[in-house]
């Protein structure tokens, strides 16, 4: 876990907790925030935290993803001392520190009732954002995130065509936020996107990268919530320049004509977007896949759906934690762009890139320091 990502989260779930709304119980079992070692099933120690509202300690975090059940940490009766002792006051019985059941995994995909392809996660636009930190924090435990963006990843190979043997496939954000100018630039979001790109795709020191293009949102002003409206490339993977620059060509073009409009689904978009790049890295096994998510803003949208940042997170951590692995790069394009280091850090990259004061070189700088880390060496 990266230290720098922890020092983060840490003062912001304190703070949160500390001026979160709603009264804590009047004995409550542990104080908010409060970490405390536990014992995972295969034999290795794993971490609780106390939820916000001090009622108990939130299942058993374990390496690799793997939450243990755990019993709460106990509340007292009435009049009696809460913790994990147990010890009862006059009155009432002490709550217990809890047996470990066998470990199970987090089930993040199961009981998709609505049918929309997306993880249930009970979250809806108003979840407070106290809670969302505590869940980053929690992540944050368990996720494999040894290798950061600026490297390259161990397992990706090289040589081959053009040096490369790795693929990007660009989900890119058309909402129609990205049509506005921010201060102290003299072009739109979109503008400087639609600059960097051609240049990147056509950098003969990408040849032989392999490049596929999708866009979101789907369905105009009033966006698609459906995960599969999001399965289907605009342009497929394929490698850059291509025969006559073909490839190159298509993104490039695919870009210049896409409209933008409507809100930003994020959940819906990079869940679609990693299930297809799944779907193509085990077809596709001697290259290595990764997911390039570029966004200007926080979800909106698709509340009943779980459009959220953690649903976001829970979707690139699943399949970061997956065979084949399928790593999530993140760019914001704009000062509003929330916390995207979370995701990033869930799909296996530490952090995201912000593009957010030198407009298409910045832009262009993510995208190429990018295609390096995946590419390797």
């Amino acid at each position: 876990m990266d230290l720098r990502f922890v020092l983060l989260v840490l003062p912001l779930a304190a703070s949160l907790i500390a001026c979160g709304g709603g009264t804590s119980p009047p004995n409550p079992a542990c104080a908010p925030g409060q970490q405390i070692e536990c014992a995972c099933s295969n034999q290795t120690k794993g971490a609780q935290v106390c939820r916000a509202d001090g009622s108990g300690f939130d299942p058993c975090v374990c390496s690799g993803g793997t939450a243990d059940a755990a019993g709460s940490a106990g509340a007292s009766g009435s009049g009696g001392a809460a913790g994990s002792s147990g010890a009862a006051g006059s009155g009432g019985a002490g709550g217990s520190a809890g047996a470990l059941d066998a470990a199970t995994p987090r089930d993040v995909a199961s009981d998709d009732a609505d049918g929309s392809g997306l993880p249930d996660t009970g979250l809806t636009m108003e979840a407070s954002l106290r809670d969302v930190a505590l869940d980053a924090l929690l992540d944050a435990i368990s996720i494999d995130a040894s290798d950061d963006v600026v490297a390259p990843p161990v397992d990706a190979p090289s040589g081959g065509d053009g040096g490369c043997l790795a693929a990007l496939y660009l989900m890119i954000d058309g909402s129609g936020s990205m049509d506005m100018v921010d201060q102290g630039q003299t072009n739109t979001r979109w503008d400087n996107l639609t600059q960097a790109i051609p240049t990147f795709v056509n950098d003969p020191a990408h040849a032989g990268l392999m490049v596929g293009v999708d866009f979101f949102p789907e369905g105009g002003i009033t966006p698609s919530c459906i995960v599969a409206d999001y399965t289907m490339p605009n342009v497929g993977i394929d490698l850059i320049p291509g025969l006559s620059n073909a490839q190159s060509t298509a993104i490039v073009n695919a870009v210049a004509g896409r409209s933008r409009g409507g809100g930003t689904p994020t959940t819906p978009a990079l869940t679609g977007a990693l299930q297809t790049a799944k779907s193509w890295q085990i077809a596709h096994p001697e290259r290595s896949l990764g997911v390039l998510f570029m966004t200007d803003g926080q979800p909106t949208g698709c509340v009943a759906e779980g459009n959220t940042v953690m649903g976001a997170v829970m979707a690139a951590q699943m399949y970061a934690n997956d065979t084949p692995r399928i790593r999530t790069y993140v760019v914001g394009i704009g000062p509003d762009t929330g916390n995207l280091d979370t995701i990033a850090l869930a799909g296996g990259t530490m952090k995201a890139y912000m593009a957010t004061t030198s407009g298409a070189a910045d832009v262009l700088k993510a995208l190429s320091t990018i295609a390096v880390a995946v590419c390797g060496p």
